[in-house]
C-alpha cells in the first residue's frame, strides 16, 4: 500500500513482510523527486534500497493510520491489477483504464456491462461542459444495486470514472466521467467511489462530447427527461436531442471471463425504476496509471530488499494489495 501527502515532500509505503495481507511495516520519508516512493525505498544502481539514508523514526507504525477495508477477493478479476475498456464513440476512442483495487465490486459491475454488450448504442444524455458525461440509460436490464466500495481517497480528476447513485448502497448501471476537475464536488459519500479512470491518450476525446444541451431537465437544464429516456427508449433522445454524443460499441480488451448478468426486462419494467443521476465542474488531468505501475513494481523489489533484511537474504517480500474514489445524486 503506497501513499504520499498532498504536498508531495513525502511518502509512505507499507509491507507485508508476513505475508498476512496487511502491512507489518510502514516506511515513511522525504519524496524530493515526486516519485509516489519514500527516498530510503528508491533503488540505487545496484537494485538495493537506500536504507542507510532512512532514520529510526521512518521504520516506525505512522499513528494514526486508517487502512481501507480488505475487498472481496472473489470480485478481483484474476490477472493484472487495471483492465482496459474501449469505448467507441462518435466522438473517438476512449480507453478506460479500470481499476478492482480501488473499487471492487464497482469495477466488476463496469467490466460486467461492457461484455454483456448493456452500454453498446447508449447516448452521453448528460453531458455538462467542464463537468461530466453521464451514460447508461435506458438500462437493458435490471441490475441489482451493489454495495458501496470502501473509500480510498481517489480524486475527482479530469478522466475519473464513477457510478452515479441516489443514495448508499444504490450504484446499478449508470456511470459518468468527469471531464473537468470534479474533487471539490464528489468524494465526501460513501458511493463516490472512482471506479478507473480515462487513459491519457484518449482524454482528447472528451474534449469533443457534445454539451450543448447541458444538464438534463430535472436538474433544470435543456438536456433530456431521464423518466421519458426510460418510459420511451432511445427514439425520445434521436427525435429530440439529435447532437448527442453517442457509444457505437463498449468492449474489454483484456476481461474474457462471461458477465454474471440478471435478464433482459422490458421497457415497461423499467420506466418504474428509480434512475440514478449525479452533478457536478473543470480543470486538470488524473494521475497517469502507468507511472503507478512502474511505482508498483519499485514497491515489490524495495519490499523484497527490507523482507531480507529481517528475515534473511532468501526471504521474498509476499503479495501486496493496492486498496485506491459525486455530490448528493438527484432522482
Amino acid at each position: 500500500i503506497a501513499g504520499g501527502y498532498p504536498s508531495g515532500a513525502s511518502a509512505f509505503v507499507g509491507l507485508d513482510i508476513a505475508g498476512t495481507g496487511r502491512p507489518d511495516l510502514i516506511v515513511a520519508g522525504p519524496d524530493y523527486y515526486n516519485t509516489g516512493l519514500p527516498e530510503g525505498l528508491q533503488l540505487g544502481p545496484d537494485g538495493s534500497a537506500h536504507l542507510s539514508m532512512m532514520s529510526t523514526e521512518a521504520l516506525l507504525p505512522m499513528e494514526p493510520l486508517q487502512l481501507p477495508e480488505e475487498p472481496d477477493l472473489g470480485l478481483m478479476p484474476d490477472g493484472p491489477v487495471a483492465h482496459t475498456v474501449r469505448l467507441d464513440t462518435s466522438a473517438g476512442i476512449i480507453d478506460i483504464i479500470v481499476r478492482p483495487d480501488w473499487a471492487p465490486h464497482g469495477a466488476r459491475r463496469f467490466l460486467e456491462l461492457a461484455t454483456a454488450g448493456d452500454l453498446d448504442g447508449l447516448a452521453f444524455y448528460r453531458a455538462v461542459r467542464g463537468c461530466l458525461a453521464q451514460f447508461g440509460l435506458p438500462a437493458r436490464r435490471q441490475w441489482p444495486p451493489l454495495p458501496d466500495d470502501a473509500p480510498t481517497g481517489v480524486p475527482f480528476l479530469l478522466g475519473a470514472v464513477c457510478f452515479a447513485a441516489v443514495g448508499k448502497h444504490s450504484r446499478k448501471s449508470t456511470l459518468f466521467i468527469c471531464v473537468g476537475d470534479m474533487s471539490h464536488c464528489f468524494g465526501q459519500s460513501p458511493w463516490e467511489t472512482p471506479i478507473g479512470a480515462v487513459a491519457e491518450a484518449s482524454l482528447d476525446a472528451l474534449d469533443r462530447i457534445d454539451t450543448c444541451y447541458g444538464d438534463i431537465a430535472e436538474c433544470g437544464g435543456a438536456g433530456p427527461d431521464t423518466g421519458r429516456i426510460n418510459s420511451e427508449g432511445g427514439q425520445y433522445l434521436h427525435n429530440n436531442f439529435p447532437l448527442l454524443t453517442y457509444i457505437h460499441t463498449a468492449r474489454c480488451l483484456d476481461w474474457p471471463p462471461p458477465p454474471r448478468v440478471p435478464p433482459l426486462e422490458s421497457s415497461a419494467s423499467r420506466s418504474a425504476q428509480p434512475q440514478d443521476v449525479s452533478f457536478g465542474q473543470h480543470s486538470q488531468p488524473f494521475a497517469q496509471v502507468g507511472r503507478q505501475t512502474t511505482q508498483a513494481a519499485q514497491v515489490v523489489q524495495a519490499a523484497q530488499a527490507v523482507a531480507a533484511l529481517f528475515h534473511g537474504p532468501d526471504a521474498g517480500a509476499a503479495p501486496q494489495q493496492q486498496q485506491h474514489q459525486q455530490h448528493q445524486q438527484h432522482q
